[in-house]
């Protein structure tokens, strides 16, 4: 791997972005100019844009007072010059259940700092929407990913598909109605993550555009992309995804990190060090994330805490917590 340090997304990513935001007049050709890319540029499939370039974009949107739902307005239009690579592979699928899998499976060809988790639901799927770096969350940048989601669910099946229930971490808006529209009237508000729930019935629908032939195609693809986002992409990002995903499980330990990436622990210890990192502190970044995002979110008790941040013991939690907030985890989430 070399050492990049700042993850990427697709060029349609921020074109479907950008051309969304003119519409509705919160973007302009300028603002692709500042920050140093042109729409032209954006029409290369194969150009990799910097992620800040959507922050960016939804700053500004944010600093021209767009509307709260500006999110629904983007992603909730059809933009046939925007469609990437997962876009034309989920157009192939045979159900949406599997046009669903195939996307998350492939997430970081589209965008490396977004994330969607699947949870199985008695009423089908839920999907639980998140940046890998809270620097990136936007509301509006959640909003616009679950309603392009439900859009592309409904495009793909000829069929309208609506979530069976929908939450947002946001408390309130200005017109929930808007969401309703967009999301049935499943809506919750003040909810404990950005999350939408499919259900059997809609996984089943199947794809009316399905090609076994095209999918074999764009499947090799984007395993393509996703292998030379590997090799390009800075070791540190890696790791903390694996950390993310796992310390639920218990301890995760350099090792087991190491061979999640197919490495020797030697080798990512030395990449680490090249980035002027090591696995201890990406081990507490993550921990003092989660640890955050959870009793912000989640009201979970210390004992709970330290199970889900993979201590052995609720008081080696409770120390590493104080040592990072300089409180105690009660204190923390009354404040």
């Amino acid at each position: 791997m070399g050492t990049r340090s700042r993850p990427t997304v697709s060029s349609a990513l921020v074109l479907d972005l950008y051309d969304g935001l003119a519409e509705q007049g919160f973007a302009f050709p300028s603002d692709l100019e500042a920050i140093g890319v042109t729409r032209d540029a954006l029409l290369d499939a194969d150009y990799r844009p910097p992620a800040i370039y959507v922050e960016t974009l939804w700053q500004l949107a944010h600093q021209r007072r767009a509307p709260d739902h500006i999110g629904l307005l983007v992603g909730g239009r059809m933009h046939d010059g925007a469609k990437g690579v997962l876009s034309n592979l989920a157009l192939t699928t045979a159900t949406l259940r599997e046009a669903i899998l195939l996307f998350l499976e492939y997430l970081p060809v589209m965008s490396e700092i977004e994330t969607i988790e699947a949870e199985s639901d008695a009423r089908g799927l839920r999907l639980v929407y998140g940046y890998r770096d809270a620097a990136h969350y936007h509301q509006a940048a959640i909003s616009r990913s679950m309603s392009a989601g439900v859009t592309w669910a409904s495009y793909l099946t000829g069929t309208e598909v609506r979530p069976v229930k929908t939450g947002f971490r946001q408390r309130a808006v200005a017109n929930p109605d808007r969401y309703r529209a967009m999301f049935g009237d499943g809506c919750v508000f003040g909810a404990e993550a950005d999350y939408l729930v499919v259900s059997h019935e809609d996984l089943a629908r199947p794809v009316l555009s399905s090609n076994q032939l095209v999918k074999k195609i764009l499947l090799e693809k984007a395993e393509s992309i996703r292998e030379t986002l590997n090799r390009n992409g800075c070791v540190s990002q890696a790791v903390e995804a694996v950390i993310e995903d796992n310390l639920h499980r218990g301890v995760v330990t350099s090792a087991f990190v190491a061979a999640q990436l197919d490495m020797s622990r030697q080798t990512m210890h030395r990449k680490l060090s090249a980035e002027g990192l090591n696995f201890t502190t990406l081990m507490s970044r993550v921990r003092q994330a989660k640890a955050r995002y959870y009793l912000q979110n989640k009201r979970c008790n210390v004992d709970e805490l330290s199970v889900l941040l993979g201590y052995s013991e609720p008081s080696a939690f409770y120390k590493a917590f104080k040592s990072w907030f300089d409180t105690t985890p009660r204190r923390f989430s009354s404040a």
